[in-house]
């Protein structure tokens, strides 16, 4: 596909938050061709990719959500391996002795993390995608300009801290130089 491999090499966070807005998208679409091709299509702007290719991808994942049974909620699967691939990180990590930087944020986001586990339903399965969660309520906040209190950019600065940390981590280990 054309965004997925070098956006979750690059950084596997916003990887993740690119394509949960990519499925909103496509469902705000209803999943209709000639809708994706006008609205999601024709706006995006890339050179180095073909339109053609951006249309395929789009009308790909189109069928792939459809067939997963995500017309109204949910994510693809291969998202949520990556989900759930970040979450076992974030355990190994949060464990390991030698994460201190890690630790620490985590240390820093975790009152914030437990009133949001708190509050969440029960389709949300850890931590980590509960702060995924977060972050990404927030973004669609900030691009519908609607008001966000202090007290959520704090707690949103919090959480992005963390799982800046853990994208870190994932190129570091994706790339050999981490073991956990």
């Amino acid at each position: 596909m054309i965004f997925d491999k070098k956006k979750k090499t690059e950084n596997i966070i916003e990887y993740i938050l690119f394509m949960w807005q990519v499925e909103d998208l496509i469902r705000a679409c209803q999943f209709n061709a000639e809708t994706i091709e006008k609205l999601l299509v024709k706006k995006f702007t890339d050179p180095t990719i073909p339109e053609a290719d951006l249309r395929n991808w789009f009308i790909e994942l189109s069928d792939i959500m459809q067939a997963e049974g995500l017309k109204t909620a949910g994510h693809l699967q291969v998202v949520q391996n990556s989900v759930s691939d970040i979450a076992d990180l974030h355990l190994k990590l949060i464990d390991s002795p030698e994460q201190i930087n890690y630790r620490n944020a985590y240390v820093r986001a975790f009152p914030v993390i437990r009133e949001l586990a708190a509050k969440s339903s029960d389709s949300v399965k850890n931590e980590i995608e509960i702060c995924l969660t977060a972050v990404y309520g927030f973004v669609m906040l900030k691009m519908q300009n609607k008001p966000v209190s202090e007290a959520t950019q704090t707690a949103t600065k919090q959480i992005t801290e963390l799982l800046s940390e853990l994208a870190f981590c994932y190129k570091q280990r994706e790339a050999g130089n981490l073991e956990v």
